[in-house]
């Protein structure tokens, strides 16, 4: 074993402080990893280019997102995984708001070094952005849903003018009523998957409200006022499942967001506006669904 000369020492000493500082400090490399934690969480969660959106970290967001009738299922619900996929995204945008868009310059090695090392950061993370974004993309294309916008503007085909100023809840609210209560539903025909699973969705709403001191009163007000304006337009709809059609737009529908459709694009021509980007890249809301799932579980 020969003895290392003083000045490989000082070389290897300077080389563990960069690495020990900075982590990965190399262009473009492969085994870059991003740490994050989260409040009130002691686990550690790790992101890197072959795993842009952990498991384990996804399933931290479904948790927080999760309704009390999808918990205790073997299998996440679109719903659910819909929305811990967008809390997640909005968790990675935060995170991207703090290390800034901004390329620094710096006199020092370190400085440069950090600057890398920041570089690098952004790059998983806008990375992990563009994989959430094609993956919510493809539960759109894959899951069947009951959509607001085809509700609307079957409304309006069917009155044969446009309505200037339409309550898109409050008339998904009647449309659900009218499917719990087997009444002809033409303004948008529907699988009969879907009309079993709003069904089986009333059911459990019921009995949940049932379950409840007091019957759900809360609502009576609201349920009668929408059930006075079905009545004028000839439908006829049990007070109950006006109830139940209420409580499932408001637990179980989810807005859906539309992403950029070009991150790098958008990044490149809104970079030197943060505030301008950082709205950019949270897209804008085009619709209200509800994904049609597995018959839950009563």
């Amino acid at each position: 074993m020969y003895p290392l000369c003083p000045s490989l020492i000082a070389l290897v000493q300077v080389v563990t402080v960069v690495l020990m500082g900075y982590g990965f400090c190399l262009p473009d490399n492969p085994y870059d990893s991003l740490s994050l934690r989260l409040p009130n969480d002691p686990t550690l969660y790790t992101i890197t280019r072959n795993f842009l959106a952990p498991e384990n970290l996804l399933c931290k967001f479904c948790d927080v997102t999760i309704l009390e009738r999808e918990k205790g299922r073997a299998k996440r619900t679109q719903r659910n995984l819909y929305a811990g996929y967008t809390a997640l995204l909005n968790g990675l945008l935060q995170k991207l708001g703090i290390l800034g868009w901004e390329n620094r310059r710096f006199e020092s090695a370190a400085g440069e070094y950090a600057e890398m090392y920041r570089g690098s950061q952004r790059e998983l993370l806008v990375r992990a952005y563009e994989f959430i974004c094609a993956r919510l993309g493809e539960m759109m294309l894959a899951g069947e849903m009951v959509s607001l916008n085809c509700v609307v503007r079957g409304m309006e085909m069917e009155r044969k003018k446009r309505k200037r100023e339409v309550d898109g809840d409050e008339v998904m609210v009647g449309w659900i009523a009218r499917v719990l209560q087997g009444v002809d539903t033409h303004e948008m025909d529907i699988s009969p998957t879907a009309k079993r699973y709003l069904l089986s969705l009333g059911e459990y709403y019921k009995s949940s409200e049932e379950d409840e001191e007091g019957g759900g009163g809360g609502l009576d007000e609201e349920s009668r006022r929408i059930q006075k304006k079905l009545k004028k337009k000839g439908h006829e709809v049990d007070i109950q499942n006006i109830r139940s059609a209420l409580q499932i737009w408001d637990e179980e529908s989810i807005e859906i967001i539309r992403y950029p459709h070009s991150v790098q694009e958008t990044i490149a021509r809104l970079q030197e506006d943060e505030d301008a980007l950082d709205i950019a890249l949270r897209g804008e809301s085009v619709d209200i669904v509800l994904f049609i799932d597995e018959i839950p579980e009563m």
